[in-house]
């Protein structure tokens, strides 16, 4: 039998004294210790709570903290790595370095064991729903993130402070969340003209709703029970320091309608989804294109969403959420833009509600399909606004949008008007 299994090294940390005496900086980058290669979406938070940030695309991440957190732990969690923690007062001397981790996972297909069958994996996962997660009314906070890129570029960033108002993990229906716009900020737009009236198909009340097909329990259970997928076991990652099988779902040859290829990561010891990853790709060819008549048309080339979760207090949360998509605008003359949209969100701060609590959340987006609320850009409050400086700019973004001023500059001088 053939069996490969490593454990992480972790050779440095990244962390530097933030300009503020009461918050220390952690800064740092994660790579696979063989290969080089960057480890996104990894889990960087204070043991035994809900703070927490995620590496972005890169790998890379940066974790502003207050002192009163010396004595705590920070723990780093990667799938198919082990997870390890340190006292983060033993940290705070240290400079920006990489942080190498090694891979700890089983490949199936390298191994002459069988494993455990992937639809009955599936199904008690399912049936496990609302025992895992949490399936009542939470708040939370979250920062949000939206790049658009035409023809390789970047050419339109922006983000936003919100707060939420979940209604339970059950429903991806439109007000099963509730989101409060705080503040908001934008560079300039320097798409084309005719692709502007478009603000992203993957805003907040959509990434938390209606795309994130992770909370769409209904769904997922129709899906399964109409033997709409043939399902695969992967491989058996490690999250700390335990048991996650993953299990690919592929739509059926024989259904030609758009839907998602979807892979499933279960925890072993209570089937607890703790992430899923959605690819539209293969059955990319039956959606249809959209679009204002006479005007251009939009098709989608490409579209895979991620839902990573974390415990809290014995039930799973959203945690961090990323959706990717791709489309070609063709003009009347047949002439294709070619468009990246990127959008994704951290959750912090989760507070749980008693049973007649009131929440604090006041939903204020003005238009559910196409509208954010108008703003104002608040400088100082993006001084000290940590989680916008969590997770860093994919590379690219800063050289392509800074153009003729900054982007800093571009966020005062568009903050007064309404944004868009």
């Amino acid at each position: 039998m053939k069996r490969s299994i490593s454990v992480i090294a972790l050779l440095f940390i990244a962390i530097n004294l933030f300009g503020q005496e009461d918050y220390f900086l952690f800064k740092g980058e994660l790579r696979n210790s063989k290969s080089n290669e960057v480890i996104p979406w990894a889990s960087i938070f204070i043991k035994g709570t809900a703070m927490g940030v995620a590496s972005n695309e890169s790998g890379q991440f940066e974790f502003s903290l207050a002192k009163k957190y010396a004595n705590d732990s920070l723990l780093i969690s990667a799938l198919g790595y082990q997870s390890v923690g340190f006292v983060i007062d033993d940290l705070r001397k240290q400079t920006y370095h990489t942080m190498k981790l090694t891979e700890r996972i089983y490949q199936l297909k390298e191994l002459t064991i069988v494993g455990p069958n992937p639809t009955d994996l599936v199904k008690k996962a399912l049936d496990k729903w609302n025992k895992n997660f949490h399936v009542s009314n939470y708040e939370f906070d979250s920062f949000y993130r939206q790049t658009q890129k035409e023809d390789g570029k970047y050419a339109k960033l922006w983000e936003c402070c919100l707060r939420g108002l979940d209604h339970g993990y059950n429903s991806s229906k439109r007000g099963s969340v509730d989101i409060e716009y705080l503040q908001i900020r934008k560079s300039n737009d320097y798409r084309d003209s005719r692709t502007q009236w478009l603000i992203g198909f993957f805003k907040p009340q959509f990434i938390f709703t209606g795309e994130n097909h992770s909370r769409n329990k209904d769904l997922l259970i129709k899906n399964f029970s109409k033997s709409i997928y043939t399902y695969e076991l992967d491989s058996i990652l490690y999250l700390d320091n335990q048991a996650v099988y993953v299990v690919d779902a592929r739509v059926k040859d024989s259904i030609k309608e758009f839907l998602f290829d979807i892979r499933f990561y279960i925890r072993e010891k209570d089937f607890a989804f703790v992430q899923m990853d959605f690819s539209g790709k293969s059955k990319i060819q039956y959606g249809k294109p959209t679009g204002i008549p006479g005007k251009l048309k939009i098709k989608m080339t490409d579209y895979v969403c991620r839902f990573v979760f974390k415990e809290f207090e014995g039930k799973m949360f959203m945690y961090y959420l990323n959706v990717n998509a791709a489309f070609n605008w063709t003009d009347p003359e047949g002439k294709k833009i070619y468009q990246e949209e990127n959008s994704e969100a951290i959750i912090q701060n989760i507070r749980l509600l008693a049973q007649k609590e009131k929440s604090k959340v006041k939903s204020n987006f003005s238009n559910l399909n196409y509208g954010i609320p108008h703003s104002s850009y608040d400088s100082e409050f993006w001084k000290k606004y940590e989680m916008a400086r969590q997770i860093p700019y994919a590379n690219g973004v800063v050289k392509d949008l800074h153009k003729d001023i900054s982007i800093e500059e571009q966020f005062a001088k568009n903050g007064p008007k309404p944004t868009k």
